[in-house]
Parts: structure tokens; sequence; C-alpha cells
């Protein structure tokens, strides 16, 4: 009856904390994120924490494996890698703002309004009611509003120029033979 209750487990939780603690980590201790390497690099580590949840998402159970539902941390690690690539595009001294920059905020809100709507159907199961209550309705209208506004300055200002090195070109970088062997200082 008590884990009826509970919108979300502890399992989640912890999730929640994982992925805020990896982007708080990346994006501010192990990273320089106004140097474009490491802020590829950077990108493609919370890329790769939002396709572990979305394969987490969509794996079956079975009996080795406990049944969890990640849809809520998979839609928190899409939504904040979403807002991540705006911030950074935005803040950092970048030469100009990518118009990627608005179109991974738009589908990135797309998780997010998963998020919203298993909340909105949680709550309808609670008060026994065929519709989502009228409140997340209104408030997953809103949410849209706002991304899209947000999204505006990117799609209408930007350049089609992607702000992150291609992965291969990464792996060239730090597998090259002047990053592998530092120059010598002389004595």
């Amino acid at each position: 009856m008590e884990d009826q209750k509970r919108i979300i487990d502890k399992d989640i939780l912890g999730n929640f904390a994982l992925i805020i603690g990896i982007y708080a980590v990346s994006s501010f201790l192990l990273f320089d994120l106004s140097d474009i390497r490491q802020r590829s690099v950077c990108f493609y580590l919370l890329l790769g924490t939002h396709i572990l949840y979305t394969v987490l998402n969509n794996s079956s159970s079975s009996v080795f494996i406990k049944t969890t539902d990640y849809s809520l941390p998979y839609a928190l690690s899409g939504f904040l890698l979403g807002i991540w690539f705006c911030l950074t595009d935005w803040l950092l001294p970048l030469e100009h703002i990518s118009k990627f920059s608005g179109i991974i905020l738009i589908f990135s809100s797309l998780a997010a309004f998963v998020a919203i709507v298993d909340i909105g159907e949680y709550f309808q199961k609670k008060i026994n009611s065929e519709f989502i209550p009228p409140f997340f309705v209104v408030n997953i209208i809103l949410f849209k509003i706002v991304m899209l506004t947000f999204a505006l300055p990117f799609l209408v200002n930007g350049t089609w120029d992607w702000t992150i090195i291609s992965f291969g070109d990464l792996i060239d970088i730090y597998t090259s033979r002047e990053f592998m062997d530092p120059p010598r200082r002389l004595h």
C-alpha cells in the first residue's frame, strides 16, 4: 500500500541524483567548456548518459533484471541534454549560435513532455478519472510554449554550423602523435 502512494521510488530518485551529478561534475569540474574539444567530449559523455537511459527505458525485464520504470530518468536526461546544449551554445564565447541548439531544445522538451504526461497519468489513476487533470494539460501547453519561445532565438539568429567536433575527429585528435607525446621541456 505504501508503494502505491509514492509517485516515484528510491531507485528513480537515485537515478535523478546520478544524472544531475554527472551533468554538474562534467560541466563544472571535469571539462573546460570554453575549449571546443573539451566541450565536445562533455557533450558525448552526456549524450552517452541519455542513450544509456534510453536503452534502460526500452529494455524488457527478466528474472535477473529488477523491473524499474526508467521513463522519468530518461526524460530528465534528455531534457537536461537540450538545456545544457543551448546554455553552453549561448553563454560560451563561441563565434555564433547554432540553429541545431534550437532543434535539440525542441526535441529534448519532448522528453520533458513525457515526464509531465507520466506524472499526470499517475494523478489520473490516483483520483480515478478517465482524463488527465486539467492542471497538467495546462502545464503541458505552457511548457511547450515556453520551450518554443526559448528555441526561437536559436532558430532565427543561429547558423547551420554544428558547434561540436565529430566523434571520429575527437578520437583522431586525442590519439594523435602530438597529443600523446607532449613537447619536452628544455633543461
